[in-house]
C-alpha cells in the first residue's frame, strides 16, 4: 500500500473518528456533572457488562470476514460471506438475549450488591443487537471508508442530539431508560446502517442464485466459528483485562473511581481508535502483501506504527501543556491524579497488542496470541490486586501497563530485531 493512498485512507477514516470522540469529550462530562458519580458508576458497570457481550458476539469476525473477502476474487460470494457470518453471530447471541431477558425481568439476579436494577439489562440487549447487524468488517474489507465515516457521522449526530437533550432541556430526574437510549443509540445504528449498506453493496440478494456453488464450504457460519476459535479464546482471555475495568475497581475501590476511570476510558478508547486507523485502512493490504512481497509487508507494518507512535508522543505533549483546561472540562472539580498521563502512555505503547494479533493472524499463527494474552493477563491479575486498592484507577490503568510487556517485547523481536 503506497503512502499516499494509506494517507487518504486514514484521512477519512481520522474524521470518522474525531466525530465518534466527540460524544465522551462534549457529553460525558455533563453527564457525570447532571447525574452524579454514584449513579454514573452504576451505567459504567453495566456498559462493561455490555461490551463483553459485545466482543463475545464480534466473536473474531473482524478478521476472518476480511480474509474471506479477500479470498473471494470475482466477489461472488460477498453476500453469502455477509449472510453466514450474520447468522453465526445469532447463534452465538443467543445464550447472551436469553440472560439479558432474564435480567430485564428480575432484576439484579446474579450480584445485588452493584445495585443494578433491570432496566440497565436493556443495554447489553440492545448493544448485542447492535453487534448482530453490524458490517463494518465487510466495509473495511472492501475498503469502503468513506461509507463508514458517513455511518458515523450520522450515528454521532443522532446521538450527539439526544446528549444535548438530556442535559440541557430534559429535567433533573432523568429516567434510567433516557439514559440506556443514550448509551445504545450510536451502535445501534451503526449496526444498522452498516447492513443494510453492506447488502446493497454486494449487487445479490440474499436469495441470489449467482453465488458461487464452487466456495460454499468456505464460506459456512459453522466453519467461521471454528476456524476462528483460537482468535475469539486470544480475545476474550484479552477482554477480561482490556473491558472489565470498572468491574475490578468497583470490586477493589470506590464508586467515584469507576467514573473517573469510566470517563478516561471511552476518551482513551476514542484515541486509541484513532491512532489504530493506520492499521485498520491498511490490513486489505497487508493480506496481499504477505502473500506479494515480504519486504513491502514488514516495511508497511514499521510505516504504520511510527505514525501511531508520533501521534501518541503528540497527543502526550498537547496534554501537558493543558492538563489543567483539560482535566477541568472532563472531571470538573474531581481530581483525577495521574491517571490521564498513564492512560496516554497506555495509548502510545498498547498499539503493540493489535499489531501482534493482526501479524500473528495474517502468518497463521493464531494459537500463539493465545500465550502472550495469558502471559498479560497473569502479569495484569497479579499487579492490580495490589495497585488497585493502593491507587485506585490508577492503579488498574498501572497493571495493563505492565501487561503490555509480552507484545511490546515480541513486537521488537519481530519488527525492529529479526525484519530491520
Amino acid at each position: 500500500m503506497d503512502f499516499k493512498n494509506l494517507l487518504k485512507s486514514n484521512g477519512v477514516l481520522l474524521l470518522q473518528y474525531l466525530i465518534g470522540s466527540a460524544i465522551p469529550l462534549l457529553i460525558l462530562p455533563g453527564l457525570l456533572k447532571k447525574i452524579g458519580p454514584e449513579r454514573f458508576s452504576e451505567f459504567a458497570v453495566a456498559l462493561s457488562l455490555g461490551a463483553i457481550a459485545v466482543a463475545i458476539v464480534n466473536y473474531s469476525f473482524q478478521l476472518t470476514g476480511p480474509q474471506a473477502i479477500a479470498s473471494d476474487k470475482l466477489g461472488k460470494n460477498n453476500l453469502k460471506i455477509i449472510k453466514e457470518i450474520t447468522l453465526a453471530k445469532i447463534i452465538i447471541a443467543v445464550p447472551i438475549f436469553f440472560l439479558a431477558s432474564i435480567g430485564i425481568i428480575s432484576g439484579n439476579w446474579w450480584d445485588p450488591t452493584l445495585k443494578i436494577n433491570s432496566t440497565i439489562y436493556i443495554v447489553i440487549f440492545v448493544l448485542t443487537i447492535s453487534s448482530v447487524m453490524n458490517t463494518n468488517w465487510y466495509l473495511v474489507a472492501r475498503e469502503k471508508f468513506k461509507i463508514s465515516a458517513i455511518i458515523s457521522l450520522v450515528a454521532t449526530i443522532l446521538n450527539l442530539l439526544l446528549g444535548v437533550y438530556i442535559i440541557y432541556i430534559q429535567s433533573i430526574n432523568i429516567s434510567d431508560l433516557i439514559i440506556v437510549f443514550f448509551f445504545s443509540l450510536a451502535t445501534l445504528s451503526s449496526g444498522f446502517f452498516s447492513l443494510i449498506i453492506s447488502i446493497k453493496l454486494t449487487k445479490f440478494s440474499f436469495s441470489s442464485t449467482a453465488i458461487d456453488k464452487k466456495n460454499n464450504c468456505q464460506v459456512n457460519k459453522f466453519k467461521f466459528i471454528i476456524d476462528g476459535f483460537p482468535l475469539f479464546l486470544s480475545q476474550s482471555i484479552a477482554l477480561i483485562y482490556g473491558a472489565t475495568g470498572p468491574l475490578f475497581i468497583a470490586y477493589y475501590s470506590s464508586a467515584e473511581q469507576v467514573s473517573i476511570y469510566s470517563m478516561t476510558e471511552k476518551l482513551g478508547n476514542a484515541v486509541s481508535a484513532m491512532l489504530l486507523l493506520s492499521l485498520t485502512a491498511a490490513y486489505p493490504r497487508l493480506l496481499e502483501y504477505y502473500s506479494t512481497s515480504k519486504l513491502k509487508y514488514f516495511d508497511t507494518f514499521k510505516m504504520i506504527a511510527a505514525i501511531h507512535i508520533f501521534l501518541g508522543m503528540f497527543i502526550f505533549g498537547i496534554y501537558t501543556v493543558g492538563s489543567e483546561v483539560i482535566n477541568s472540562m472532563i472531571y470538573g472539580k474531581i481530581n483525577a491524579g495521574c491517571l490521564p498521563w498513564l492512560q496516554i502512555l497506555l495509548i502510545t505503547v498498547g498499539f503493540s497488542g493489535p499489531y501482534i494479533t493482526t501479524h500473528l493472524t495474517i502468518v497463521g499463527m493464531k494459537k500463539k496470541v493465545i500465550n502472550l494474552n495469558i502471559a498479560s493477563l497473569i502479569i495484569i491479575l497479579l499487579a492490580a490486586h495490589f495497585t488497585i486498592p493502593i491507587y485506585g484507577s490508577a492503579g488498574w490503568v498501572f497493571a495493563l501497563l505492565l501487561g503490555c510487556m509480552p507484545q511490546i517485547l515480541m513486537f521488537i523481536s519481530l519488527f525492529l530485531v529479526k525484519n530491520r
